[in-house]
């Protein structure tokens, strides 16, 4: 009895020893597996971290290079728009200052042909005035001096006759007291020839000195009609000239501002481009990023469930190792 009771304790402690080994084995085994996963998920929050840095990184460095692109876009396009629009203003000037320059030299010309007409046409007529001043006072001295010879003339005969009416007696003829009582109360034939051929002569270069004036009259007028139409010639020759130049200023001015528009639009137009095609490089880096951090993330989840099998069936393949019988 004795010796089957110390068999029995025997077998007893020997399972329990065995009981006890697995017991602490398995326990060994909890212990090691979550020592793996809890080292891995520490690595793998390690790597996660890495990659979420990484992708803030590429993120913000996609973002400032999109911000400097558009404002290096930007500064290309306010540099451009700034030398056409300085071009444009020096177009403009430049034609401007054409059309002011033109516009005084028609006036000048105007001006000139204006004041020279007008010179010549007063030369003109202050000519005449004086050819028909000196033709009257020759015509009206001549008239006086030809009545005044005629009316001498005449009390030269009257003196004759005085003298031939006293032969050296008393008595004068009844002719000649006759002739003489007319000459006293100026109704001589001879006064009255005299008087008659006077007024003929004064009425005569009367009559001529005012179709003289009439002449004159009619030639001061048709030079100052042709003064006037002239004026009127020059004046138009001007206002089309002057509007010829502002016609052709409007036509540069428009093609200037015209074609200003035209490169503003290109320049704009390019810009823009040149803009999306930033925003298009901007969104290959982030979703490159976001497909960066996508394949880092699984390969980091890969990478722990791989350290985790490989370090729990290495565990288990040591154990089962120790638990072979030994001989």
């Amino acid at each position: 009895m004795a010796q089957l009771s110390c068999s029995a304790r025997a077998v007893f402690e020997g399972v329990s020893q065995i009981s006890m080994g697995w017991m602490l084995s398995t326990v060994g085994t909890a212990l090691e597996s979550y020592g793996l996963v809890a080292g891995a998920a520490i690595n793998r929050q390690a790597e996660n971290t890495q990659i979420q840095g990484i992708y803030n990184a590429e993120q913000a460095s996609a973002k400032k290079g999109l911000e400097a692109s558009n404002l290096s876009t930007e500064a290309r396009r306010v540099s451009s728009v700034a030398g056409v629009e300085g071009g444009l203003v020096s177009s403009l000037g430049q034609i401007r200052a054409n059309q002011v320059t033109q516009t005084m030299i028609a006036n000048a010309n105007r001006n000139f042909g204006i004041l020279s007409s007008q010179a010549s046409t007063n030369r003109e007529i202050a000519t005449m005035k004086a050819e028909n001043t000196g033709m009257q006072n020759i015509r009206s001295l001549d008239g006086i001096k030809e009545n005044s010879l005629r009316s001498q003339g005449t009390n030269q005969s009257f003196g004759m006759l005085k003298y031939e009416a006293i032969p050296g007696g008393g008595n004068i003829p009844i002719r000649k007291g006759v002739e003489f009582y007319d000459y006293m109360k100026d109704q001589h034939i001879l006064q009255q020839g005299t008087r008659t051929m006077n007024n003929t002569t004064t009425d005569t270069y009367q009559l001529q000195n005012q179709n003289t004036q009439y002449v004159t009259d009619q030639k001061i007028d048709a030079s100052q009609t042709y003064q006037g139409e002239m004026n009127s010639a020059f004046n138009r020759q001007a206002a089309e000239t002057i509007q010829a130049v502002n016609t052709g200023t409007n036509i540069a001015a428009g093609a200037a501002n015209q074609g200003a528009g035209i490169q503003i639009s290109g320049i704009n137009t390019s810009a823009g481009m040149e803009k999306q095609a930033n925003q298009l490089n901007f969104d290959g880096r982030i979703e490159a990023a976001n497909i960066n951090q996508k394949a880092s993330t699984e390969a980091a989840h890969l990478r722990m469930m791989s350290t985790v099998v490989t370090g729990f069936f290495r565990d288990m393949d040591r154990r089962i190792e120790e638990m072979k019988p030994k001989y």
